[in-house]
Order: structure tokens, then C-alpha cells, then sequence
């Protein structure tokens, strides 16, 4: 018997799929829900899987053509072919990128680049995004400073708005030391848990007694559950024990290079359920040298945002890939101080800041 498997939405149109290619008579084997990433969002994409059993020599007869083929089977390529077929596709792109002509472009035409390097932004991340606008930007609207700060906007990655209390799933928190992370998660989990989710806060490692304390008091007074993992097995077993709950948050200490395989072995147990990791930074500095680190999670969060620029560090961890911005934590209280990312809000300082030196500038020329 051979296989074939119905990628789709819901179960409803997997169904109507199914009978439509293979009829009324088709043989289900099995069929499940997998949850998946989605690019720029805290939501979890779903979809269907199906897999239909098809019985050597059966065809639906409404798809047979005139010579008895099946007009809905298309022959795979084999995977060596495919391969090849996809590598001279890139070869392709890559080789009409670099053969584009960028040299007239002058980095002095990119009116925002006193500002952002006087707010620390990298050399790296201010190149690709002067070679961003010189690319984009129309060259007679390139000294055009609204024109540079919409396109700066779209460079911002920030996910799609959502309400915190919606917040599901299995989340860690990573970062260096003292950047935030629990307070964060301590956040995050009175968010949840007043908008009514069954929440849990994953305590890793706890430094010292004053964060058990800590834990302990806020999962009383604001109506989530506390947990505390002491060491690894610790962790698979709280892990195992929690898949029932709709909000997941784990505080990991500062991030050590044997603390990925563990994370590796705790999305292992959550059996195709992702495990969402967010990299936390601290607005008013400290970001250097983690763009390892950024690499190997799937979001970035910052802290202390009262504090410092955030937009600083999240284009300079952000700039050239696919990661979004998700959370900006102001203060220690854990009452406030919590937003989702937007444009709007880390632009709005550079806007004000360039505005301003713009207005002083034509009163000097005036």
C-alpha cells in the first residue's frame, strides 16, 4: 500500500481535500495536529496532517485522464535533483545581488547615521541598513529624513500585536546576568494569569534564597503557580508534569554553553510542541558579543527600557535576520512596565531626536 500525505489548514478542509483527490472510499491511516512557528508572532501556527493509504491500482476516477494517469499526481523530483535544482537557484540570486552597482551611494545621503551612531548602534548594523535605503529608497528621496525613518520603521522587526494576557505555549528566557529576566517573567505571568491562563513560572537554578522568596510571594499574589528546578532532571520533570498548562515560563540563570542541549532535551519532551526562546538584553547596554547567543533563539525581549535606547540593541541584533522583537520591560515593578513591541514606541525618541537636530540645523542655515 502506498502513502500519501494532505497538508491543510483544519481537519474540515483536510477532509474535503482528501475526498476530492482520492474519493469517497479513501483510507485514512492517521492524522494529527502539529504546532509550528510562525515567523514574527507569538502564536502558534497549526495545521493538519492526514496521511490517506491508497490501494495499488486505485485511482479516483474523476481525476483520470484520457490515457488512465492521475491528473492530480505529480511525480517528485528526486532529492538529489531537487537539491541541485535549489543550490543553482541561490547561486543565481547571490550572483545578481553582488552584481548589483550600490557605489554611488554615499553613506553622508543617509540622514540618520550622526544619529544612530551617536546612540551606539553598531558599524555592522548601520551598513546594512544604509545599504538597505540606498537600495529601496528612490536616490532624489535619500537626504529625505521622514523618508529614512518609515523605512527604518519597516527594519524594526516587531511581532504582530497581540494582547500579553493571550500569551501561550512553552517559553525560556535567557541572557546574561542581571539583565532582567525574572523580573520579566514575573511580568509576563501576572499578565497571564489576570487575563485567566493556567500559568506557571519555571524558576532554573534559582541564585539565592531572596528569588525563591521572590517567586514565591508574586505566584501568591497574583494567582499563578510557582515552580522551583534545582537541577536538570529536576527541570525534565517539571517539564513533563506541566504539559497540561497553557502558559509555560522558564527563568534560566545566565546563559552557559551546556544550557542549549538542555533546552534541546526539554522541547524533546514537549513532543513537537516548540519551544520558544527569548534572548533578554538590557536597553542601557550589555548586548555586546551576544549575537551568538541571538542567533540560537527565536525572539528578543529587552529590559530596562526606562533606562536606556531600546531600539539600539534591537537593531543591532536584529538587523540581516528573522528574529522579532517581542517584549520592553521598564523598571523592577512587577505591576507595570510591560509592553509588546511596536515601531511606533522605539522609533519615537530617534523621531525626536532627528526632528530636532533637523529644525536646529535650518535655523542655522536660516
Amino acid at each position: 500500500m502506498n502513502k500519501e500525505t494532505i497538508i491543510a489548514p483544519d481537519m474540515q478542509t483536510g477532509l474535503r481535500m482528501v475526498k476530492a483527490r482520492f474519493g469517497e472510499e479513501a483510507l485514512i491511516l492517521d492524522s494529527r495536529i502539529k504546532r509550528s512557528r510562525r515567523r514574527g508572532s507569538l502564536k502558534m501556527g497549526e495545521e493538519v496532517e492526514i496521511i490517506v493509504g491508497l490501494d495499488q491500482g486505485r485511482s479516483n476516477p474523476e481525476s483520470l485522464r484520457a490515457d488512465g494517469s492521475d491528473k492530480n499526481y505529480n511525480k517528485p523530483r528526486p532529492l538529489a535533483e531537487e537539491i541541485i535544482r535549489l543550490e543553482r537557484m541561490v547561486d543565481e540570486m547571490e550572483s545578481q545581488v553582488e552584481s548589483m552597482d550600490f557605489q554611488g551611494f554615499s553613506p553622508e545621503l543617509y540622514p540618520l547615521s550622526e544619529e544612530l551612531t551617536t546612540a551606539g548602534l553598531s558599524p555592522h548594523a548601520l551598513a546594512m541598513i544604509r545599504k538597505d535605503h540606498a537600495e529601496e529608497v528612490p536616490p532624489v528621496q535619500q537626504r529625505n529624513l521622514e523618508v529614512a525613518l518609515k523605512r527604518l520603521e519597516r527594519q524594526v522587526n516587531c511581532v504582530e500585536h497581540m494582547a500579553l494576557g493571550d500569551l501561550r505555549g512553552y517559553h525560556v528566557l535567557v541572557g546574561g546576568p542581571g539583565v532582567g529576566k525574572s523580573t520579566l517573567g514575573l511580568k509576563l505571568a501576572r499578565e497571564a494569569a489576570a487575563a485567566g491562563t493556567s500559568v506557571v513560572l519555571v524558576a532554573y537554578q534559582p541564585g539565592h534564597p531572596g528569588e525563591q522568596y521572590r517567586l514565591d510571594q508574586c505566584a501568591q499574589d497574583y494567582g499563578f503557580e510557582a515552580a522551583l528546578a534545582p537541577d536538570p532532571d529536576a527541570l525534565m520533570g517539571a517539564t513533563r508534569y506541566l504539559v497540561d498548562r497553557d502558559l509555560v515560563l522558564v527563568d534560566m540563570p545566565a546563559i552557559e554553553d551546556e544550557h542549549w542541549p538542555l533546552l534541546d532535551e526539554v522541547e524533546r519532551i514537549l513532543k513537537g510542541d516548540p519551544l520558544l526562546r527569548h534572548l533578554v538584553v538590557q536597553a542601557n547596554g550589555g548586548w555586546t558579543g551576544m549575537e551568538a547567543v541571538a542567533r540560537r533563539c527565536d525572539f528578543l525581549a529587552v529590559s530596562k527600557a526606562d533606562l536606556g535606547d531600546p531600539l539600539i540593541p534591537a537593531l543591532n541584533l536584529l538587523s540581516g535576520n528573522d528574529r522579532s522583537l517581542t517584549f520592553l520591560s521598564d523598571g523592577g515593578q512587577v505591576d507595570s512596565g510591560l509592553e509588546l513591541a511596536s515601531a511606533h514606541r522605539l522609533l519615537s525618541e530617534l523621531k525626536r531626536r532627528s526632528l530636532k537636530a533637523e529644525a536646529a540645523g535650518a535655523g542655522g542655515r536660516g
